[in-house]
């Protein structure tokens, strides 16, 4: 009998190893799948890098290379194209060898509220107006597509002297649980309604005065349409304005405080009464 419970007791130890052992590995195994996204970067940075540097050879001065947040082509107000731009330029300055990567920083504080679409970024008019701010002669954009299950990450580098694109690749990275708050959409104002649905109306503007140029994006003649959304409350006056697509030079900051000074009459609501709605509008800029 003795024997017999030993023999229980060594089986039952050994279930206990294999068990441990394979939480173990669980644990360890993690934090890899959830940073998975991080060896894929990495590498693309490394490619990078290296055209980079060849663009850079023989020149005279050391090449800057400026990260900016990359665009989600959903227009989805998320943080996950500043997370990974950040993470791409952390990777892009362990791979520097002949050239810069700038910080960030200044980018975010002047220009990341302008809201680009990626394609913008490789024209010269824009470029006029952030490489001669920011001294950069490379930048690299993105674009991304986020699915189920990933995130397909379209990157590019332009060089801004003379405009041309000399990296341009696409990847996909696992959409991990790490990811997800990142994509779910930040936005404080999404119980208020949808102008022209479910029974409200939409506001009608009755003193709308144009938006005026800058002097830098006149000078760059920079042409366009700003994207913005705003919550207009019961008295027609807009209280919130936020820019879903931009433009450079300044166009975007002339636009809000153009459509701040904007009154509508009010919607109403499924009841007859007025109500707070949320619209969409668009200001768009031409040179004559």
């Amino acid at each position: 009998m003795a024997m017999f419970a030993l023999h229980t007791i060594r089986i039952a130890l050994s279930g206990f190893l294999r068990l441990a052992v394979m939480m173990l590995f669980l644990l360890a195994a993690t934090p890899i799948l959830r940073g998975q996204q991080q060896p894929d970067l990495d590498a693309l940075a490394s490619v990078m890098a290296s055209a980079i540097s060849n663009s850079s050879r023989g020149r005279f001065e050391e090449a800057k290379v400026l990260v900016i947040d990359f665009q989600d082509n959903s227009r989805n107000a998320n943080k996950l194209g500043a997370k990974l731009a950040d993470a791409f330029s952390d990777s892009l300055r362990k791979n520097a060898r002949g050239f810069v990567v700038m910080d960030r920083a200044e980018y975010l504080m002047s220009f990341a509220a302008d809201k680009l679409d990626p394609q913008l970024y490789e024209s010269a008019e824009t470029m006029k107006c952030y490489a001669d701010h920011l001294r950069a002669t490379v930048v690299v954009d993105g674009n991304m597509d986020v699915l189920s299950d990933k995130v397909v990450l379209w990157v590019k580098a332009l060089r801004t002297i003379d405009n041309e694109k000399i990296f341009d690749k696409r990847i996909s990275l696992p959409l991990t649980s790490d990811m997800q708050p990142l994509i779910s959409l930040s936005d404080a104002d999404t119980e208020i309604p949808q102008a022209g649905q479910h029974g409200y109306s939409s506001p009608k503007c009755v003193y709308c005065p144009i938006a005026t140029y800058s002097g830098a994006a006149k000078q760059a003649e920079i042409q366009g349409t700003v994207a913005l959304t705003l919550i207009v409350d019961t008295t027609g006056v807009p209280n919130s304005v936020k820019v879903l697509r931009g433009l450079p030079c300044g166009l975007n900051q002339r636009t809000i405080d153009s459509v701040r000074q904007w009154r509508f009459s009010p919607a109403s609501g499924p009841n007859g009464s007025p109500a707070t709605v949320k619209i969409n509008v668009e200001v768009t800029f031409h040179l004559y």
